[in-house]
């Protein structure tokens, strides 16, 4: 661990979930014993650590369900026999009580949840270890899919696989983005092909849609920069202000954006690789027009012009 911790990493990231595509990796694991031991070495190194909640008992009980029924469970299906919030907040309140037994900083990730805020309100109000909530699921909370999404490919419609929130969760989320329970948010960009996991692509459309918001009412543009920028700087990578910023000396990542620009979300041109536009016939309020990265014009009227490469590693010390 100390060694990762070198390299310059801003946090650790693990999944309480073993099971097919995409949480077949070696970061994950069901053993809260293994989970505690993990813990207790991040926390010398003083970073972040991000854990996937998960119950599997609501797993393992759902897939059971669909086989008496003689269904399929597929990413289709799933949703007919799954608790998705009770499997990731009873997952996260384990979680919690770890990370305060080893003392680590928690990045509360995962738990956009009616009862995750709750969780992450009451965690960040103990004040007994160091807590930064993220609401990083946007595709499916705050900017949810339109009810068809469509598939460039075929040029077809197709039934989104996640149900939308309701007014009252929307109106929690909103509420904890606004009194700092969440810090942070993000995309949780998922560009899943069909038939391998729910798709969902956000990223090429997220600020977009984010002043769309800001044109509703749900938030200020003051603390959309907060959520968006400000606060990854400051407090999960310790850039600020080299990030996060404009002022001298800052490296000039800028965007550029035409609040008044009314228009429709359309497919014309998709980057993301699944080829699925799921706000396709979206009207919205806002577009942003420019991105600069460290003085360099990356995207202009939709347009990525920046030169693979560009990118830069900086490591968190």
């Amino acid at each position: 661990m100390p060694k990762l911790a070198a390299m310059g990493p801003a946090g650790f990231k693990i999944f309480q979930k073993v099971t097919d595509y995409p949480y077949s990796t070696p970061a994950g694991t069901r053993d809260t014993a293994v989970i505690l031991e993990a813990f207790e070495e991040i926390a010398k190194t003083g970073k972040w650590c991000l854990v996937h909640p998960f119950d599997h008992n609501f797993l393992d009980h759902a897939q059971r369900k669909a086989k008496e029924s003689g269904e399929a469970f597929t990413p289709a299906t799933f949703a007919k026999f799954y608790k998705m919030e009770e499997e990731f907040v009873s997952g996260g309140y384990s979680i919690y009580y770890l990370a305060k037994q080893a003392g680590i900083r928690w990045f509360a990730g995962h738990l956009p949840f009616y009862s995750g805020i709750d969780l992450v309100r009451w965690a960040k109000t103990e004040n007994v270890i160091d807590v930064l909530g993220c609401n990083d699921n946007c595709w499916l909370t705050i900017l949810p899919q339109e009810e068809m999404v469509y598939d460039v490919g075929p040029g077809e419609f197709v039934k989104r696989m996640q149900p939308a929130p309701s007014k009252e969760w929307l109106d929690k989320l909103w509420g904890a983005i606004n009194d700092n329970t969440m810090e942070m948010i993000a995309t949780d960009h998922a560009p899943h092909l069909r038939g391998e996991s729910a798709p969902g692509p956000l990223l090429e459309w997220y600020g977009h849609l984010l002043l769309n918001e800001v044109n509703n009412g749900r938030t200020t543009l003051e603390r959309l920069v907060e959520i968006t920028s400000v606060n990854a700087a400051k407090r999960l990578f310790g850039f600020y202000p080299r990030k996060g910023a404009i002022q001298p000396g800052s490296d000039a990542d800028i965007i550029l954006c035409d609040m008044d620009k009314e228009w429709t979300i359309g497919s014309d041109k998709v980057y993301t690789k699944c080829q699925i536009n799921p706000y396709h016939g979206k009207k919205i309020k806002g577009q942003v027009t420019l991105t600069m990265l460290r003085g360099t014009v990356i995207m202009e009227n939709g347009e990525v012009i920046g030169k693979p490469g560009y990118g830069k590693f900086i490591p968190v010390h």
